[in-house]
């Protein structure tokens, strides 16, 4: 999109002498919007925090077009945290505003360029061949994300690099960047970066996955199980390799049908969670699940259903093997005198007591 002559970056230098002969050197800079510009979209295609940190830059870039700064001394100066007015510069070089070097200090501070001049920094005015292609990519999402998941070492810088790549500009609103802004301050970056891989494996397998939502919801899991340091995140990945085959026989094929109920309870089937507890074979596990299934014609069973006429028993008796565990049903529904018991009346009438005394009578028989 061309744009020609709607900026113009107003910068002059005021020479002040002093009574004692000494000067100073007064530099003023401004950025002259107009009208044309707005109506050409350049308000609407910097949203959010975008502008505000764009307009910064412009007020604040020297002759040579660039700035070293860091995210932290521009937040004094703007209503945006550290980490937002950082997530907010890969986003303005993602779209090819400017270009960043991050430079080896204590500070770790940025040298920052206009990448697309929108004019020589002078009392002129701008070029008329002014080029502000608002929708060009610097770098592809590919690239950025491949590069940095590559990394044994890398910043949070890295990884906000990562993140901006992979999520659409018009989704990259305030409210998103400030949950971005708490995740860095609950997870450990290893964290965030296996979550920035597993968000991209999801993409791979469907090109119109909603990476923003996805991300979202991986993260509210991690938080609800209290998942914060890859450790955390190692143990909870060895819980879904263990329930996996029992979860997908139990009729759950996708993984966002997957709830962390479902991942608990079929875990604590196959895990003793105290002293006193069993944990049954996955084989037994998967056998309560099928007959389960084959008993319940009219739809698929609920866990509580599963754990409380399979699951239980089983453990109460210690059922070790397949074998073990038909041979307990098989015993369970031949079983007279409870079954019978359950379903005989209880009013208290002598021919209601002689005939429940008539049947242990029968069953007790020598």
């Amino acid at each position: 999109m061309k744009l020609s002559g709607q900026l113009k970056i107003n910068h002059t230098q005021e020479l002040i002498l002093n009574q004692d002969g000494s000067h100073s050197i007064r530099i003023n800079q401004s950025v002259e919007l107009t009208r044309k510009a707005v109506d050409a979209g350049f308000l609407k295609n910097l949203p959010g925090s975008m502008l505000s940190v764009y307009i910064y830059l412009l007020t604040h870039i020297g002759q040579d077009f660039s700035l070293t700064t860091t995210p932290t001394k521009m937040a004094n100066y703007l209503p945006h945290s550290p980490i937002e007015i950082e997530l907010t510069l890969k986003m303005l070089e993602t779209q090819g505003y400017i270009k960043l070097k991050e430079n080896i200090d204590t500070e770790k501070s940025y040298t920052i360029t206009l990448a697309k001049s929108p004019a020589v920094i002078s009392n002129e005015s701008f070029s008329d061949d002014l080029d502000l292609n608002f929708n060009q990519k610097s770098n592809s999402e590919d690239d950025v994300i491949k590069y940095i998941l590559k990394q044994k070492a890398f910043s949070e810088k890295d990884l906000v690099r990562a993140i901006s790549a992979m999520i659409p500009i018009q989704n990259l609103d305030a409210e998103f960047r400030n949950e971005i802004d708490y995740w860095f301050n609950t997870f450990d970056k290893e964290v965030i970066k296996e979550l920035i891989r597993r968000t991209d494996e999801a993409k791979k397998r469907d090109p119109e996955l909603n990476c923003k939502a996805y991300m979202q919801k991986i993260a509210n899991e991690w938080i609800a199980d209290q998942i914060f340091t890859l450790p955390d995140l190692v143990e909870s990945d060895k819980i879904y390799r263990e329930t996996r085959s029992l979860i997908e026989e139990f009729g759950i094929e996708k993984f966002n049908e997957i709830t962390r109920t479902h991942l608990k309870t079929i875990h604590s089937w196959i895990n003793a969670e105290s002293e006193d507890d069993f944990a049954l074979s996955v084989e037994v596990a998967r056998f309560a699940i099928q007959e389960a299934i084959r008993r319940k014609s009219d739809g698929r069973p609920s866990l509580n259903y599963i754990e409380d006429n399979f699951i239980k028993p089983f453990k109460e008796h210690k059922i070790k093997t397949v074998e073990e565990a038909r041979e307990f049903l098989l015993q369970r529904s031949t079983k007279p005198i409870t079954s019978y018991k359950e379903k005989l009346p209880t009013r208290d009438t002598k021919e209601s007591k002689w005939h429940l005394g008539k049947d242990y009578t029968r069953f007790r028989k020598n």
